[in-house]
């Protein structure tokens, strides 16, 4: 679909909407033990649900009036999920208006999520792109240093 997109494309904002609509679709699996097939069976159903999601967000944007099958799908939606979507409804940039509210926001919204980034960066396959990276850039500094 890019492909098609990419080479239809008349200007640079066409490019760049088509290049946006490919990172949405996209879903980055980070590197783990598990064959691909199994994992690719349960990143699929994830990538379907995060779908439908930012459609029903784009639609309440554009003041959409919601159909009754869809309000049906939002009943089915729990109160944790709803309070998650409200999290990234809330705009980075805007002033929270107190000192470092904004870092603050931040840290609330990934503290559950900070013991499974630990376990995912003790993963060997991730320390060796550390280690890898670490000389690649500590080799030219002690080449013209």
């Amino acid at each position: 679909n890019f492909h098609e997109v990419a080479y239809f494309a008349d200007d640079r904002q066409d490019l760049l909407n088509g290049i946006n609509e490919f990172l949405d679709c996209s879903i980055v699996i980070p590197p783990s033990d598990v064959e691909g097939k199994d994992l690719l069976k349960t990143v699929a159903s994830f990538q379907k649900q995060m779908l439908r999601k930012r459609k029903e967000r784009e639609l309440k944007k554009c003041g959409s009036i919601v159909t009754g099958a869809e309000q049906e799908t939002k009943g089915d939606v729990s109160t944790d999920e709803q309070e998650e979507e409200d999290q990234f409804d809330v705009d980075p940039l805007k002033r929270s208006g107190i000192p470092f509210g904004g870092l603050i926001h931040d840290i609330r919204r990934r503290y559950p999520r900070y013991i499974s980034d630990l376990k995912d960066a003790m993963d060997t396959q991730c320390i060796a792109a550390v280690i890898f990276i670490y000389f690649a850039a500590l080799s030219p500094t002690i080449t013209f240093g």
